[in-house]
């Protein structure tokens, strides 16, 4: 789910009664050369990222953006750098 439909939820009256929504936890799929939800060489980086906001006491040391630039680098041989980094966690394609 990309930032635009993350935003149409946020603002649909029909879900304004919905917990996540009213606690702001309406999350955006992060895209990086593909989904990460689907199946994709990125799929490997979802379960820290649901891990992050499914337990974030638990997993406070944990950086998503950090796991993705040593998987970027292990797998593809490329540096990201921190905007390529933020794109990819904004869900932009």
């Amino acid at each position: 789910m990309g930032q635009s439909a993350k935003d149409t939820i946020m603002n649909d009256p029909a879900l304004q009664s919905v917990p996540a929504v009213q606690n702001g936890q309406v999350f955006v799929e992060p895209y990086g050369t593909y989904q990460w939800l689907v199946r994709s060489a990125e799929g490997a980086l979802m379960p820290y990222f649901l891990a992050k906001i499914t337990y974030p006491e638990v997993f406070k040391d944990l950086s998503v953006e950090e796991e993705t630039k040593k998987f970027y680098k292990d797998m593809y041989n490329y540096d990201l750098n921190d905007e390529e980094v933020a794109t990819i966690m904004a869900g932009d394609k």
